[in-house]
């Protein structure tokens, strides 16, 4: 479990890392944020999300591919570990749930 949680943190801040230097030229950071219960249990959104991709093998390359968007940044995104799969969401999901293997993030600017 603690290496699971090591793990998270460390793809969250290479990910705040990754996105500094990707906003660099706008000025703003993104950041990620998993929704979480009470409990500390992941939600996963279970809105339809606006694009699927296969073969990501990462919450990272996930949550890159979201802060690389086109036309713009994607709002949330549920990364599915099992089957490697990231759900994008362009706008701010309405309905979430706990669901096995699968967590969402929330997307944020900052200003630097």
């Amino acid at each position: 479990m603690r290496l699971v949680q090591e793990t998270m943190f460390r793809e969250v801040v290479l990910c705040l890392l990754c996105a500094l230097v990707n906003k660099s030229k706008s000025r703003q950071l993104l950041e990620f944020q998993w929704l979480k219960t009470d409990n500390d249990e992941l939600m996963c959104a279970t809105s339809p999300p606006n694009k699927t991709l296969s073969a990501i093998a990462t919450r990272l390359q996930c949550v890159n591919r979201c802060s690389d968007g086109c036309p713009s940044s994607c709002e949330a995104v549920n990364y599915r570990q099992s089957n490697q799969q990231c759900e994008m969401f362009y706008y701010v999901p309405c309905s979430y749930d706990l669901q096995p293997d699968c967590a969402n993030y929330q997307v944020g600017l900052r200003r630097s």
